[in-house]
């Protein structure tokens, strides 16, 4: 449990050292279970804006958390 802790404080600082505010935003909508359409509308936004954050950000976690 401690090393799991560990590593959830380790993921938030690459999140928010890495990721603007709207990657964020999009990132915790999606993971709540929300479709692009709906996170787009809860941001006031359009769905593919919405698809290129999301895009964005699976990229750079990607580079982020590479071995």
């Amino acid at each position: 449990a401690l090393l799991a802790e560990e590593q959830k404080r380790e993921l938030n600082k690459i999140i928010n050292e890495n990721l603007s505010l709207k990657e964020k935003r999009v990132l915790v909508l999606y993971l709540n279970g929300l479709s692009y359409s709906q996170i787009a509308e809860e941001l006031g936004d359009n769905a593919k804006a919405v698809d290129n954050a999301i895009s964005r950000t699976k990229k750079k976690l990607e580079e982020l958390l590479k071995p």
